[in-house]
């Protein structure tokens, strides 16, 4: 008599889309990213966008909150990359599948619209007015450089701890329109403090870059990018360009990386932390609203200061500055040229963190950048 076999069990596979999101609007550059939960260790995740297959997508980073809603799943992690969806209003549909090492496969597909970037740039807030409701507010009639004006609907991204822009509609009509540097400081509990100061691509202590100044004081290499004229404070990118530095940062650890003459090998991907993201938020705005560009404060603090007025108590704390820059990759490939900033993005003694960009007018550089590192 032959024998009964049971139908094979297919894994169950778990997984959600966080951006884009559904039926709303988004900028034309942005971040895809999500999550999967899987009984088995993930193979693959794919996507295609419009139709077209566009490859597979860095996964899997730590997620604590997914491993808490899916704790009987032994395999939980985060995926996404960056891209641009053509520089032109319209709609787009992604479709993200995910294979697990059983063979068991899952997709999701999103359809939204998308708003050239560039007509978004440059906005200008005195105007606009603003509605709060419980989840989302809306901006009515900020201005755009070409006069054009714009109604911004905003909701809060509990990933990245801030609000992100989910729709755009422009309320123009035709007759309405009108005619870097970079600097690094690492410190940490252990009395471990790095002083790095220099210009134009290097850094200098004594001549030797990355030289430890175990006196307490923070400093850093001083990189300039571009300074071809400020711009207003960019809402809409300062969201999108966090974002994007996340996955830079876990692409280069998960890749491994020569820092000047030390090779770093991959690590594991480093986890956001809202306490480091306020630190580095308050020190990206004071220097913009202050025109300076240091690690020490204008009130005198440093890093260690900040992280631990944050709330984080750190057993390792580093940050890296920059200025000038106007895309996440110009500034991550200054930091990654710059033997002390390198170390800090590709180190295993961090294992979280948190980063800001923020616009100025009418200061030395645009841009203000703070990203920092820590170990609890």
């Amino acid at each position: 008599m032959a024998a009964l076999l049971a139908p094979a069990v297919q894994a169950q596979i778990i997984m959600a889309i966080d951006s884009p999101k559904n039926e709303e609007t988004h900028s034309d550059i942005g971040l895809i990213h999500g999550w999967v939960a899987s009984d088995k260790k993930i193979e693959k995740v794919e996507w295609w966008l419009n139709g077209e297959y566009k490859g597979n997508m860095l996964c899997c980073y730590p997620r604590a909150d997914v491993e808490k809603a899916h704790p009987d799943k032994k395999h939980v992690g985060g995926w996404g990359r960056t891209f641009s969806f053509g520089g032109a209003s319209g709609v787009r549909e992604v479709v993200v599948r995910v294979t697990d090492t059983a063979g068991g496969v899952q997709e999701k597909t999103v359809r939204f619209n998308t708003i050239d970037i560039k007509s978004l740039k440059n906005l200008h807030f005195g105007e606009a007015q603003v509605e709060v409701f419980d989840d989302a507010l809306i901006l009515r009639d900020v201005r755009n450089e070409k006069g054009q004006y714009f109604d911004l609907e905003m909701k809060w991204d509990w990933r990245l701890r801030q609000f992100t822009v989910v729709d755009v509609v422009s309320t123009s009509d035709d007759d309405d329109k009108e005619s870097g540097g970079q600097d690094q400081d690492d410190s940490s509990g252990d009395d471990h403090d790095s002083n790095d100061s220099g210009s134009s691509g290097g850094s200098d202590d004594s001549g030797s870059p990355g030289d430890n100044d175990d006196s307490g004081s923070s400093g850093g290499s001083d990189d300039s990018g571009s300074d071809d004229g400020g711009t207003s404070s960019n809402i809409i990118e300062e969201a999108t360009y966090q974002g994007q530095l996340i996955e830079l940062v876990n692409q280069y650890r998960a890749e491994g990386h020569t820092c000047g003459s030390e090779y770093y090998p991959p690590a594991d991907p480093l986890t956001w932390n809202s306490k480091l993201e306020s630190a580095a938020r308050r020190h990206s705005r004071d220097m913009a609203d202050n025109d300076f560009f240091s690690h020490t404060g204008s009130d005198g603090t440093n890093v260690a200061d900040r992280a631990r007025e944050a709330g984080y108590d750190y057993s390792y704390i580093a940050e890296n500055i920059a200025a000038g820059y106007k895309t996440p990759e110009a500034v991550m490939e200054a930091w990654m040229a710059s033997p002390p900033h390198c170390t800090s993005i590709m180190s295993k003694n961090y294992r979280e963190f948190g980063n800001a960009m923020v616009w100025s007018d009418n200061t030395q550089y645009p841009t203000y950048w703070t990203m920092v590192f820590g170990d609890q």
